[in-house]
């Protein structure tokens, strides 16, 4: 089994092979190593920190101060800083018989808009449960709070979307963000119970070149306590594949706009837009420290 990260390129998830059904498959959308397509497609596998998602209008206030984020997505700031290809420093290194695993370090600081310094630690490890990875930050400050937000963008590698059964966690029950009209996407409030398909009645729908179309935010509305972790299933015609959630991770974004990558299930700390309407907002103190983890595993068929 093989997993490859970039730290280069801002800790970008580019590779996971897991053995499935039919032997070693790639569990994620990948590209081959191909530096220029790296560039060019940035998203798949990236790292969505210190915000994920949208920043409506690329503004927020915090500390009782308006902050301007540089806008990338319509009239919206997306998916935080490490995704342009920030280099991330290696910080350590371990491997044996059972594992791998390697941890990035980076600073937030001085970023447009985000006068925050904010250490993030991220640790990838591949054992024979699959690949978890664990984040941490840190507000390195000692005289002020600092918002933060952790995710990442993967792309399951399914043969067909619309032919593939995403069933989220039974655990929860959960319910669909409603949002403005695209292109912005930006929560209005409110919610609404989730019913089909994502309760595994039924396939993403639509056909392979033009599944339903999903760019959806979704959210574990059962307690931390009741569900300390949540795990939605990919299904395809061969296998099971898995991602969880630790209770840091309460939120998934649905993506099904690029079939040819695959299906992108992507978790979240927080909601979209967080730093503004503060659902589940993460407020770092001076010195304070935050931990989450997700992972990726696979169940053959």
């Amino acid at each position: 089994e093989h997993a490859a990260v970039l730290s280069g390129w801002g800790g970008k998830l580019e590779l996971l092979q897991l053995i499935g059904k039919e032997g070693l498959r790639d569990v994620i959308y990948n590209h081959n190593g191909n530096a220029t397509l790296i560039q060019k497609d940035s998203s798949p596998g990236a790292v969505l920190s210190p915000f994920s998602n949208r920043v409506a209008n690329g503004t927020y206030t915090w500390n009782r101060k308006t902050h301007y984020l540089k806008r990338n997505s319509a009239n919206n700031a997306m998916h935080g800083f490490l995704i342009g290809g920030q280099p991330m420093e290696v910080a350590q290194i371990s491997a044996d018989d059972s594992h791998a695993a390697v941890t990035l370090s980076y600073t937030f600081g001085g970023e447009e808009g985000y006068p925050y310094n904010v250490s993030l630690e991220l640790t990838y490890t591949l054992d024979s449960n699959g690949l978890a990875v664990k984040g941490k930050a840190e507000n390195i400050m000692t005289d002020r709070s600092a918002p933060f937000m952790l995710g990442l963008h993967p792309y399951f590698k399914v043969k067909d979307v619309s032919q593939t059964v995403v069933t989220f966690d039974q655990c929860s029950k959960w319910n669909h963000i409603d949002v403005t009209p695209a292109p912005d996407l930006i929560p209005i409030g409110t919610t609404t119970p989730v019913k089909g398909p994502f309760d595994g009645s039924a396939p993403i729908g639509g056909n392979i070149t033009h599944p339903t179309p999903y760019d959806d935010g979704f959210k574990a509305i059962s307690s931390r306590r009741h569900c300390p972790k949540l795990t939605t299933k990919i299904k395809d015609d061969q296998d099971v594949l898995k991602l969880w959630m630790d209770d840091s991770f309460r939120f998934l974004q649905i993506y099904t706009g690029a079939p040819d990558k695959g299906i992108a299930v992507e978790p979240q700390a927080g909601e979209t837009d967080c730093w503004n309407n503060k659902d589940s907002v993460i407020a770092l103190q001076a010195g304070e420290i935050w931990e989450g983890s997700f992972g990726f595993s696979i169940e053959a068929l």
